[in-house]
């Protein structure tokens, strides 16, 4: 796309679309493997249920380097993903479907795709 030119949101939408209306995606896992006063230890997961494979890659922090990233709050992220066409589907305080309220500290989001791609 040539420098200056913009997109409006329905382009936007057919440029992002992959997926059917309701469709679920599952972009992936974290989970801890080991922790200690000096690293951690992670892994990260995917799962294509369509070629019925799993990729993971363990990955480990440690305390030599420092690593900074930036968090965005849960009504950040949902606007993010209205902007990619999707919607919010199911929101958790966890992994065990807890109720996301006000005092929660971590949640878990399901999105959706909200129109069928063009064509």
């Amino acid at each position: 796309m040539p420098v200056g030119t913009t997109l409006s949101a329905a382009e936007e939408c057919d440029r992002r679309r992959s997926h059917r209306p309701g469709e679920r995606e599952t972009i992936g896992s974290v989970a801890t493997r080991a922790l200690t006063e000096d690293s951690v230890e992670m892994e990260f997961l995917t799962d294509d249920p369509v070629a019925q494979a799993v990729t993971y890659q363990r990955v480990t922090f440690d305390a030599r380097a420092p690593r900074c990233g930036r968090y965005c709050w849960a009504s950040e992220l949902d606007l993010m993903v209205r902007l990619a066409c999707l919607r919010l589907r199911e929101r958790y305080q966890d992994w065990e479907r807890g109720p996301f309220t006000r005092e929660s500290q971590d949640h878990i989001s399901v999105y959706e795709v909200t129109a069928a791609p063009a064509g």
